[in-house]
């Protein structure tokens, strides 16, 4: 599969923008636009999958939690100086930053229900001070704490 230009993993991006695909779908009722959920495409879509995939201990929620955890771990590798802030800037920048406003509410969802507030927090920080770093190019709100998703990108 061809990866989008978005940045973030191609799995990810479709999930979000189509839904589950119907080799997944385990029930044969197709309810809503992205085939059983009725959340409009972009980040409501893709929380809708990953949850459905969770709830079903499906090996593809945790296949595609990985573009997550690897944004996770490259957070703690630049708060540990094992990389360099501006390097992590320059090669992926606002990228992140936009994986973040992809993942945000199905990070959200995942901190209530494993009741651990620290779900990806370094992912979330790490987008917030790209987003800084690169304004305007990332929207964010006035207080510049959160990423604004603005759709999907070509």
């Amino acid at each position: 599969m061809k990866r989008p230009s978005c940045g973030c993993a191609g799995k990810v991006y479709e999930y979000a923008k189509n839904g589950l695909p119907p080799r997944l779908l385990r029930s044969p009722r197709r309810t809503g636009v992205g085939g059983w959920t009725r959340a409009e495409p972009g980040p409501d879509r893709l929380k809708e999958c990953i949850l459905q995939l969770r709830k079903e201990n499906d090996p593809e929620y945790r296949e595609l939690l990985t573009e997550p955890s690897f944004l996770e771990d490259l957070a703690i590798l630049i708060d540990c100086n094992a990389i360099g802030f501006e390097v992590v800037d320059k090669s992926l920048g606002s990228v992140i930053a936009y994986c973040w406003s992809l993942w945000e509410p199905t990070v959200v969802e995942l901190r209530k229900l494993r009741r651990e507030s620290l779900t990806f927090k370094e992912f979330e920080n790490l987008a917030i001070e790209i987003g800084k770093a690169n304004r305007p190019t990332v929207p964010m709100d006035a207080a510049e704490t959160k990423i604004i998703w603005e759709g999907f990108r070509l």
